[in-house]
């Protein structure tokens, strides 16, 4: 906003210039006004925009570190480091449009995140019949769901899902209203971002799993059949159609880690037992930290 109005003032005193060197010409004042402004409004929206790009890189860092952490509670350590680079950025709103929403996507599924990695917490305490520490988990999982979807709230308009193409923030949106019991939301949302969401087959299969979840079996398997037809290469839609056609349970493993950032209470110890055997085929190292990191 700030960098608009500057713009405009500075149109405004090219217009002058324009006007009044050129014998008092409207037509010489016009286009000068506009020259002045779009020079000016681009200078300061690439300083704004080069703002955000060292706050990101910064945040990035403390990313990389939560990926490299088996440590549950050490990720939780950096993710809360991370939603304060964030935050910090949000100043940058009164400059630019279009970084708040930025920042709000980042902020909300980073609390999503962790709210993913404090639902783990409380099923490796629910196996080991310590209940009381399970449920001191789950409320802490809780807070951490609502607090992204004040986030999520604060990015979601339509066209600007669009324009950024950014999808998963709003697939997180509705999966926490479906979480909340409010299935004909979290429908909608992901009818509305459709466009933004139909280059990835996860959201065809996000999409197709809720509206099976909420009991509208042919919408289901039209969406699931839509991604089929524009991602025919994708075995997990294939299954997914193939299940629903049959009315049969879906079986989301085949979607991998992906679909448990967005349900990650699907991910029980079954899942976990067969993520690790995959694992530990491909990529025994690999399966040997996951295994550390549930223990």
């Amino acid at each position: 906003m700030k960098n608009l109005i500057i713009s405009i003032l500075v149109g405004i005193a090219g217009f002058g210039l324009g006007y009044w060197g050129s014998n008092f010409s409207l037509y010489a004042g016009i286009p000068t006004a506009f020259f002045f402004f779009g020079i000016c409004y681009f200078i300061l929206m690439r300083r704004s925009f080069a703002k955000l790009n060292t706050l990101s890189q910064t945040a990035m860092q403390r990313m990389q570190g939560i990926q490299n952490n088996p440590d549950p509670e050490g990720q939780l350590s950096l993710i809360d480091q991370t939603i304060i680079i964030f935050e910090e950025g949000l100043s940058l709103e009164k400059e630019q449009f279009l970084i708040a929403p930025t920042l709000h996507s980042q902020i909300g599924s980073l609390h999503y995140q962790a709210g993913g990695i404090l639902m783990q917490l409380r099923l490796r305490e629910s196996l080991q019949g310590s209940s009381s520490k399970a449920s001191t988990y789950k409320s802490k999982a809780s807070k951490r769901f609502t607090k992204a979807k004040e986030h999520f709230l604060a990015f979601y308009k339509p066209w600007q899902v669009k324009v950024m193409k950014n999808w998963h923030p709003v697939a997180m949106l509705a999966a926490q209203e479906y979480r909340e019991g409010n299935k004909d939301r979290a429908i909608e949302l992901l009818n509305e971002i459709q466009s933004a969401g139909g280059e990835d087959p996860l959201f065809y299969g996000i999409h197709a799993w809720l509206l099976h979840k909420c009991s509208k079996q042919d919408e289901a398997l039209i969406v699931v059949s839509e991604g089929c037809d524009k991602h025919g290469a994708s075995q997990p839609l294939k299954d997914m159609r193939q299940a629903i056609q049959n009315k049969k349970k879906i079986d989301v493993f085949g979607f991998g880690q992906n679909w448990f950032s967005f349900f990650p209470e699907q991910l029980d110890r079954d899942m976990i037992m067969r993520m690790q055997s995959q694992m530990m085929a491909n990529n025994p190292e690999q399966a040997q930290q996951l295994s550390r990191a549930q223990r």
